[in-house]
């Protein structure tokens, strides 16, 4: 073919809508020829996507806000207490009983969805583990107990931070002894969370002088992270209803 009938079969493709596109069906493969439409629907995917967890962060938002509300309530009725503790004959009992409720419920309007989720149900799923009689630490308590062990220099300041991080910490008991279970939670498991429960697991043994045991929670667990927990003697639990999206 020359010049001349190269550059008249260039005109009649542009020309011909038809023709171009019988010249595609030959020279294309059929996955090529899908590529836009498989673009488009991927596009479609990622903006569905994004559109979710633009409103999980609406949620947790939200929950800050009431959060920060009720710290509020509680200055305030902190601060009218001290006006005339005798006058008020304030039962120490009770309100000690009042603080440590609303303690456990902040911390269950903190963090994610699976994690408020693991604060509120954990007894229950540690009873699926053969845990029994759990209970969740709070997050000031924890603090509290990390604080003394810091100034008894059994643990570091990293070492603090650290355990502080923990999704979410329990008090158990495991035939018939006394434990501590720290847990990591995730959508999906990975190594990096089993670590972080058995590290995490350790220093607290090392804040209170009881047994901690290491535990990661998700709605799966890869392979890695599967065979890393039986090696390390890292409980495994997979909450009913649970989703990786979470």
């Amino acid at each position: 073919m020359d010049r001349e009938q190269v550059l008249g079969l260039i005109d009649a493709l542009r020309s011909d809508e038809a023709l171009r596109d019988e010249l595609r069906s030959v020279l294309l493969t059929q996955e090529l020829l899908e590529l836009p439409e498989r673009f488009a629907a991927f596009v479609a995917e990622v903006r569905s996507f994004v559109a979710a967890t633009e409103a999980r962060f609406e949620r947790i938002e939200a929950d800050i806000a009431v959060l920060k509300t009720d710290v509020a309530v509680l200055k305030v009725d902190v601060a009218g207490l001290k006006v005339d503790v005798a006058g008020l004959k304030v039962d120490v009992a009770g309100l000690k009983t009042d603080v440590a409720g609303l303690k456990t419920d902040v911390a269950r309007l903190k963090g994610s969805d699976l994690e408020q989720q693991a604060r509120v149900k954990g007894a229950a799923y540690l009873g699926t583990a053969g845990f029994r009689r759990a209970r969740l630490v709070t997050t000031e308590d924890l603090a509290e107990l990390c604080e003394d062990a810091l100034d008894a220099g059994r643990i570091t300041p990293e070492d603090l931070r650290d355990v502080l991080a923990a999704d979410v910490v329990f008090s158990a008991r495991w035939d018939g002894e006394a434990v501590h279970v720290v847990g990591e939670v995730a959508g999906r498991v990975h190594v990096d969370d089993v670590e972080r429960a058995e590290r995490r697991a350790g220093t607290l043994s090392k804040v209170t002088g009881v047994r901690g045991m290491p535990m990661v929670l998700g709605a799966s667990v890869d392979e890695p992270a599967g065979v890393l927990a039986g090696q390390r003697g890292v409980a495994v639990v997979s909450p009913v209803g649970w989703s990786e999206e979470n």
